[in-house]
């Protein structure tokens, strides 16, 4: 049967975890960030110099929201904004900056440039988000937390509403965090509940955790992020009839992890490779006194027809130990 995957709006851009950051000189003046290395990098720089500020902004936009934590790109953005005639949302950037970067050499050139502003706007604009913004914020965590995290209403769909508006700042980074924190919370125990006797994971589940870990640019996860996504990624082929997959994907991953090697064996077995699940299940057996692996182990011997594996399979059938 083919993997039936949930259809969720791709958020690639929106997920990337921004580390860096940028400016407007050669020079780095904040002493807290450099350039990002991304396209729109140079796309601002250059339509900035070109005195395309329309479009700079644009640009510094987008650099907001995939490096929402990086104060170099706040101040890029609050430039470009009061040359494009933007004076509230050049002085909510500013603020970014200075809450960001509150040690950075230029502090009192931007309060200067922030004095400047106010006196452009009739009223200053508030330094938090909308209410609408704060209620998709808090829709976030709550999703998040309850393991909704693909489609419009999920974590994943929540943020994409947030970044689909005007709105840039900082808390875009804190909402990326609690999505990928509760991410790893709801996969680990997904795995945990595949492993154990008594419980299970449904197929529905480890579909929807899936799906949002490949929503997330595979170069940011880290190693343990992503061993995580693909051990539920082998789950989920397996779950769905893909063994022959499953087994492959899984094989990456499971050296010196006992449990995932047991899953490695699982898939091989179920797409009719007993001489490998066998060679795998003998090493796991050695100093095991779970029943399960036991078992399989002389079943893939039967399958072989190793008379003293078969042996152990029979008795493992007649202990009483559990995993």
């Amino acid at each position: 049967m083919g993997l039936m995957r949930l259809k969720t709006i791709c958020f690639g851009l929106v997920l990337m975890l921004g580390t860096t950051g940028l400016g407007l000189a050669n020079k780095d003046t904040s002493e807290t960030a450099e350039y990002p290395k991304h396209p729109l990098t140079k796309k601002a720089k250059n339509a900035y110099n070109a005195g395309k500020y329309n479009e700079a902004v644009r640009a510094f936009r987008g650099l907001a929201h995939l490096y929402p934590e990086n104060p170099t790109v706040y101040r890029g953005l609050a430039r470009a904004l009061s040359w494009a005639n933007e004076p509230a949302d050049a002085l909510v950037a500013y603020w970014h900056y200075q809450n960001l970067a509150p040690k950075a050499s230029d502090q009192e050139k931007v309060k200067a440039e922030i004095e400047l502003l106010l006196r452009r706007v009739r009223k200053p604009p508030s330094r938090e988000p909308s209410s609408k913004i704060k209620k998709a914020f808090q829709a976030i965590e709550v999703r998040a937390k309850s393991g909704r995290f693909t489609g419009r209403d999920g974590a994943l769909g929540a943020l994409e509403q947030i970044m689909s508006t005007q709105y840039f700042g900082p808390k875009i980074g804190h909402a990326r965090r609690q999505i990928r924190k509760q991410l790893m919370i709801h996969s680990e125990r997904a795995a945990t509940n595949w492993w154990q006797v008594t419980t299970q994971a449904r197929p529905k589940t480890l579909v929807e955790l899936t799906s949002a870990w490949e929503l997330l640019d595979i170069d940011t996860l880290t190693d343990v992020e992503k061993t995580t996504f693909l051990t539920l990624d082998a789950m989920t082929h397996l779950s769905h009839g893909e063994a022959g997959k499953a087994a492959k994907i899984i094989a990456s991953v499971a050296a010196g992890r006992p449990q995932i090697r047991y899953l490695q064996a699982v898939a091989l077995i179920r797409s009719r490779q007993y001489q490998k699940a066998h060679g795998l299940l003998s090493g796991l057996a050695r100093g095991s006194v779970d029943s399960r692996i036991h078992v399989l182990l002389g079943f893939t011997a039967q399958k072989l027809g190793k008379k003293a594996a078969t042996e152990s399979f029979l008795n493992a059938l007649n202990t009483e130990d559990e995993p």
